[in-house]
């Protein structure tokens, strides 16, 4: 079987019948559209829904509302902008720490305990979230040693 058309050979699947033509899908198709257009001269093939009557009243509401998503819009970027200024500021007032002990490097820590800058080799000891210098960690280090000792 072939479509009376094009000539194109069918399957039992893809064979549609109308008005005793055996039609492919493509010719098929084309016969539709050929037919509605013929019907309906303004070429509407699909059928429109009706549009939502406009008012006065309702074009304001979508005026204010637009305007109010606007200023929303600018307020966040407003306070966006404050937040970028701010952090660049705080760049800018950075103020580069030298280590107690050694004039030259740069201090990475702040001692717990003294509240001394220090650099890593002037790092006594960590414990948890303190940092402490050379000198305080030794103290207390030895802070219990010296008690038990002086206590007999």
């Amino acid at each position: 079987m072939s479509c009376s058309i094009c000539r194109i050979p069918l399957c039992e699947e893809c064979i549609s019948i109308k008005d005793n033509e055996i039609l492919c899908s493509k010719c098929y198709i084309k016969s539709i559209t050929k037919k509605n257009i013929k019907n309906n001269p303004t070429k509407d093939t699909l059928p429109m829904k009706s549009m939502p009557i406009v008012t006065r009243d309702r074009v304001k509401l979508f005026l204010k509302d637009a305007e109010e998503k606007q200023k929303q819009k600018d307020a966040k970027q407003e306070d966006e902008n404050k937040i970028l200024l701010e952090k660049k500021k705080d760049k800018e007032k950075k103020v580069i720490t030298f280590c107690n002990w050694h004039e030259k490097r740069v201090a990475e820590y702040t001692c717990f305990k003294c509240k001394k800058f220090f650099c890593r080799d002037c790092l006594g000891g960590k414990k948890i979230k303190d940092v402490y210098c050379k000198s305080c960690w030794s103290s207390i280090k030895y802070a219990g040693v010296l008690s038990r000792h002086l206590k007999s």
